[in-house]
């Protein structure tokens, strides 16, 4: 009878989760969490780059466009600074200072 009673204890001690089994999980669950939160910090710091990267972009062509319209005020002076200077003669001939 001890063979079986043997046996039993042991059949029961496989079923019964040991405590091992317990911190295998725990750290597979940590290891886990881990590597989702790197994956999520990495996500958030690439957006911020890209989000960064576009703003000084942005900046950029925002300069650009202001240098562009300085250069078109200016040509426009010039376009009426030359007029001014043909005798008030417009497009078609005509005198524009009537």
């Amino acid at each position: 009878m001890a063979l079986f009673g043997k046996k039993e204890a042991e059949a029961v001690d496989d079923l019964v989760p040991k405590k091992s089994d317990f911190v295998e999980k725990i750290a597979q669950e940590v290891i886990r969490k881990d590597k989702v939160d790197g994956l999520v910090r990495k996500h958030e710091m690439e957006q911020f780059y890209h989000e960064k990267s576009q703003s000084e972009k942005i900046a950029e062509l925002k300069a650009e466009l202001a240098k562009k319209d300085k250069e078109i005020e200016e040509l426009k002076e010039e376009i009426r600074a030359l007029r001014g200077k043909a005798g008030g003669v417009g497009m078609g001939g005509s005198p524009a200072g009537r």
